[in-house]
């Protein structure tokens, strides 16, 4: 996987005015993979260039004044790449910045950047691409990069900005041996908040949230959650995993398969990849590769598991499409959680939480979303589509290289599953 590279070369301001500008006039050059983000082409010289020469401290406050949400918040509760919390054109203050968003998936960071033109510096950005990176090492070059405009600062004698003091309350969160503010913070801004500057009610709300449930839950409730709502699906959540056990494994003998699938291998980098290689291992594994479902019992009984194994119930919780535990109140059975709908939308968050069981096993209480953007989320619903409509037998259904309306509805209803 690719990595995020940020150089500034210090230059000299001359008289440019405002002294943390002054300060911090650099050449700039962000670079992924040895593809340069920042390359332009200057109207005024005929030329590309591979730098900007700009002030950097309006960069490093924008990264700093984002920070909780830049990390955690996910295109779930956000549209559009032009939300200024996640675009750097945003910190341009009058210099000529590309349009580069920064989006995550808990676990990567997906940064897109287009080709745009600047009339007012003469210059046309030129790169318009996409690249997925790990997201602890985009963040750690951010970090460096941040650090490095601070400490160029306080060398120059400037103290006290917006910067420095945002910078130094970061700094201050994320160096606690005890990480309870820090895990607050960075759920509040996985619901988009910024958690220095936050309503008491919610900031209440968060913290009720994260005594309340699961530490394996917690980033996908968050990921949805809206602070009007909060308490809500909070009460909808907490009578389910109170009759839920934690830290508990389920024994190989649970199900035939379970002694099968520790030769599941996922290897690809993308959650979609990782849910479609995974739901094609395990119908191998079980030898049902041509099965189709027409019930949840059904799925569950070719899963390998019995009847009383798996208890099923209703959560009806806005944006909550199952969960998933073990009961040990009833002799280690599975509790699945399901949103009331239809039979083949059941049968799809009934497969998403079957997907994630087999992935890993439940020690942990598993929450799956309505839109959810995060790794397992996007997952989980891969898993669910390969699985119950092998894309092999759908094709083998297509009567030609045109399909009608009507053609998919049929071919959805053979499958038990939505022709959406």
């Amino acid at each position: 996987m690719s990595e995020l590279s940020i150089t500034s070369n210090w230059q000299d301001g001359g008289k440019v005015r405002g002294n943390e500008l002054n300060a911090t006039w650099a050449s700039f050059r962000m670079s992924v993979g040895g593809q340069n983000l920042v390359e332009c082409f200057d109207d005024y010289g005929k030329t590309v260039r591979e730098e900007l020469v700009v002030p950097v401290y309006p960069i490093a406050e924008w990264f700093a004044s984002n920070w909780w949400r830049l990390w955690n918040e996910t295109q779930a509760q956000c549209t559009g790449d032009q939300k200024p919390s996640h675009n750097l054109e945003n910190a341009s203050e009058g210099f000529a910045l590309p349009e580069l968003s920064f989006w995550t998936d808990g676990a990567n960071m997906l940064l897109r950047t287009n080709s745009v033109q600047r009339p007012a510096a003469k210059i046309r950005f030129l790169n318009s691409a996409s690249y997925l990176l790990n997201r602890d090492q985009c963040m750690q070059e951010v970090w460096r990069f941040v650090d490095s405009v601070v400490e160029q600062l306080v060398n120059k004698g400037i103290v006290e900005t917006y910067l420095q003091r945002e910078w130094a309350a970061i700094c201050e969160v994320e160096g606690q041996e005890d990480n309870t503010a820090s895990h607050f913070c960075h759920c509040a801004g996985q619901m988009g908040l910024d958690p220095f500057d936050i309503d008491e009610d919610v900031a209440a709300g968060i913290e009720s949230a994260i005594a309340i449930l699961p530490a394996s839950v917690q980033a996908d409730f968050f990921e949805i959650a809206s602070s009007p709502e909060l308490h809500l699906r909070l009460q909808g959540l907490e009578t389910f995993f109170d009759r839920l056990a934690t830290d508990q494994r389920l024994p190989n003998s649970f199900s035939p398969f379970f002694a099968k699938k520790q030769s599941l291998r996922l290897e690809a980098q993308t959650p979609w990849q990782d849910g479609y290689q995974l739901a094609k291992q395990i119908r191998s594994e079980l030898e049902i590769r041509q099965q189709k479902f027409s019930s949840m019992d059904e799925l569950i009984e070719r899963l390998g598991f019995k009847a009383s194994q798996v208890i099923f119930e209703d959560v009806d919780v806005k944006a909550i499409d199952a969960v998933i535990g073990v009961d040990l109140s009833n002799g280690n059975a599975i509790r699945c959680g399901i949103r009331p709908a239809r039979p083949a939308t059941r049968i799809f968050h009934c497969a998403r939480a079957m997907g994630e069981l087999y992935s890993g096993g439940i020690s942990e209480p598993i929450l799956l979303t309505a839109g959810g953007q995060l790794y397992r989320q996007k997952r989980s619903r891969a898993f669910a589509a390969e699985f119950l409509a092998p894309a092999a037998m759908i094709e083998e259904q297509i009567s030609g290289t045109w399909i009608s309306a009507d053609e998919t509805q049929s071919i959805a209803e053979s499958f038990g599953v939505s022709d959406f």
